[in-house]
């Protein structure tokens, strides 16, 4: 199966940014470099859309199509189905970008297409800022550093002055092709001669610090960015004793019963100053069943099942299935990063194993009071 290679661009009233693209990418690099893709998706406007299909799928002038015989590039996907067109609160396509409501929509829209491209491990994406109103390249960066892999690039396109942004110059043609310069003596120019070079540029990964939900592409930017910001503060663990639940960086976690008393198991023993337990520990089955008790309703009957599991003691297999659960939902909610310090870690070596919380008693909080004890 071939790798899915995607070169996501957006782009304004110039779409010559595109095939200025395409030939820093796939034409101008020396192998191993180059990075010749399979399809080209671009982000834009109404009238950028116009644009594209005119100038570059046009079959005259045609320019991509050109291009594409010009260089003998392999076939590319680029049609109608690839260019992505922003619509306002009425569902119409976007004409322009001219206020704040149209950024975020800009915005939304390049965050769901980055999410979709990255969620495929086969896909390498390369995101040019190039084109576009700036804060369609800045929005188009960002989303890019929430949701990189190490396969994934970031680049700006440079042309030489005389040709950049000349409505009749798409890219350095093989052969002598001339137009006339924009200047007061209207020079000639030989498109042959153009300079067209990518700078590539590194971008911060931020994907390790978000949810699975953000990573879906089921957030909005602006949810994104926050999310992105929360793995930057400090930890901060609460833990609601009469709504039984758990909090972590203000992210509330679905936690089953079981789970919720396990995990407070580990968090009253972090408040002890004695955190690190062992399955094997005489108490451990009690003391863990005292909190299945104490947080549950009357008439529960899954207590039973508890009961009836911990009757000889808590085997390693129960608890490995406890802790599993547990730091599978905490990290299914906050992303990898941001869940770390929230996780029940193990400490020490194979043959003396115990378990605690990584976070430190000052950023942990418990409000309410356990009302229910063992009989």
């Amino acid at each position: 199966m071939t790798q899915r290679r995607i070169l996501l661009a957006v782009s304004g009233l110039s779409p010559q940014i595109i095939t200025e693209t395409l030939y820093g990418l796939a034409v101008a690099p020396d192998e191993p470099h180059r990075f010749i893709p399979n399809e080209i998706h671009v982000v834009t406007t109404a009238q950028g859309a116009d644009r594209i299909k005119l100038l570059l799928l046009s079959h005259k002038p045609g320019w991509f199509h050109q291009m594409l015989n010009d260089f003998t590039l392999p076939n590319i996907r680029f049609d109608d189905t690839t260019i992505h067109t922003v619509a306002n609160q009425q569902n119409e396509p976007l004409n322009d970008i001219r206020n704040a409501d149209d950024n975020n929509r800009i915005a939304d829209k390049l965050t769901k297409l980055i999410a979709e491209f990255t969620n495929d491990a086969e896909t390498s994406l390369h995101v040019s800022i190039a084109g576009g109103r700036k804060t369609m390249g800045f929005f188009a960066g960002y989303a890019l550093s929430l949701f990189a892999r190490p396969q994934d690039r970031l680049s700006h396109v440079l042309v030489s002055p005389e040709f950049e942004s000349h409505p009749e110059f798409f890219y350095p043609t093989p052969y002598q092709h001339i137009i006339i310069g924009r200047d007061p003596a209207n020079t000639p120019l030989d498109a042959h001669t153009a300079l067209v070079e990518l700078a590539e540029l590194p971008v911060v990964s931020l994907r390790d610090g978000l949810p699975e939900q953000v990573l879906a592409g089921d957030s909005s930017y602006s949810e994104a960015v926050i999310q992105a910001r929360r793995a930057l503060d400090p930890p901060r663990l609460e833990i609601n004793l009469d709504l039984r639940t758990v909090s972590c960086a203000t992210i509330k976690i679905n936690l089953t019963p079981r789970d919720f008393a396990f995990y407070l198991w580990f968090v009253q023993r972090l408040q002890g100053n004695n955190p690190a337990i062992s399955p094997e520990e005489p108490t451990a089955a009690e003391d863990y069943l005292q909190l299945c008790v104490a947080t549950r309703d009357k008439g529960d009957g899954s207590l039973e099942q508890i009961q009836a599991a911990l009757t000889d003691g808590m085997s390693a297999e129960y608890f490995r299935q406890r802790r599993s659960t547990t730091n599978n939902a905490l990290t299914r909610a906050l992303g990898k990063k941001l869940a770390d310090p929230y996780l029940i870690a193990s400490l020490g070596g194979n043959n003396n194993k115990r378990y605690a919380l990584s976070i430190t008693p000052s950023y942990t909080i418990v409000q309410g009071t356990l009302k229910r004890q063992l009989p």
